[in-house]
């Protein structure tokens, strides 16, 4: 489970890139990944998204290309162990063709 405060896909995609020139790299899918914040975990599944905002506000837009995305209209506080368990029911019943 990650959580992030103050953070922005925009300016880590950027560091992303700025290390890639640095190094003399290929720009590629491969070499941005392999440089970004959270490159030792896979890119997120699922994301659940409380408080009822239907946008992902800039968290994890590189990794998020092929998550399943929940929209709960609940504050974090309220979220029970029953909320994900619906979820992940719900996150099992999908087909998931990542893009094909």
């Amino acid at each position: 489970m990650n959580i992030a405060f103050n953070y922005s896909s925009r300016l880590e995609i950027l560091s992303s890139l700025k290390k890639i020139i640095k190094e003399k790299k290929s720009v590629n899918i491969k070499n941005i990944s392999s440089r970004l914040y959270l490159n030792f975990c896979n890119d997120p599944e699922i994301i659940i998204r409380t408080g009822g905002h239907k946008r992902l506000s800039g968290f994890l837009l590189w990794q998020t290309a092929y998550s399943e995305i929940f929209f709960l209209n609940k504050l974090w506080p309220d979220f029970k162990v029953s909320d994900l368990k619906k979820i992940l029911k719900k996150f099992k019943s999908i087909k998931r063709n990542f893009g094909a």
